[in-house]
């Protein structure tokens, strides 16, 4: 401190600059000074700062991307009601098996089984049996489908066939044929 400055200052006191006051001294005097050390985003060097900003846009793009995934996945499975204990227990799977990436429907997929495997979720019970009398229902359909298929292509000799290729006659004559032999073949073995 100069003699000058001393008749402005009160007697013993001695005046300290702040880092701020420093950092803004060196600001006016033209220097540049930046802390990329520092963790205030405002310390840091334009790159960092750059690096930063373009690096928080990726997580905000990975996040929307992921939550998009989710919310389809929660359409698919609605059995398992959309609350934070089901979500802590299917992204501590994700995390565990795939790591940090942009997860896919197929993944949530392989994390839901085995947290319901390991019985980590709170599952609708009502939602289960409905969905087991659906695929149930579904799978009744599908065989007597297939019933009334294999009955259709079966050889009917009072049948016209003139709409067909002589293949397809031969193909059912083939099968009703097999049939026959079959149906014989038990009913000599019961014998």
């Amino acid at each position: 401190m100069s003699i000058l400055d001393q008749g402005r200052q009160p007697s013993g006191f001695q005046h300290q600059l702040s880092e701020f006051d420093e950092q803004a001294r060196a600001r006016l005097n033209g220097q540049p000074v930046y802390d990329d050390s520092s963790p205030r985003f405002e310390d840091w060097s334009p790159e960092k700062q750059r690096q930063g900003y373009e690096g928080l846009v990726r997580e905000d793009v990975k996040t929307a991307s992921i939550k998009a995934v989710a919310d389809e996945f929660i359409l698919l499975h609605p059995e398992m009601p959309d609350h934070i204990n089901n979500g802590e227990a299917i992204a501590k799977n994700l995390r565990l098996m795939f790591g940090d990436v942009v997860y896919s429907v197929e993944m949530f997929e392989a994390a839901y089984d085995v947290a319901r495997a390991n019985g980590a979720l709170e599952l609708d019970q009502a939602e289960i049996v409905k969905q087991q009398q659906a695929e149930a229902k579904t799978k009744r359909k599908a065989a007597q489908d297939k019933r009334n298929f294999e009955a259709k292509r079966q050889f009917n000799p009072a049948e016209d066939y003139s709409n067909l290729s002589l293949d397809e006659i031969r193909q059912r004559a083939d099968a009703g044929t097999q049939q026959e032999l079959e149906s014989r073949a038990y009913q000599e073995g019961l014998r």
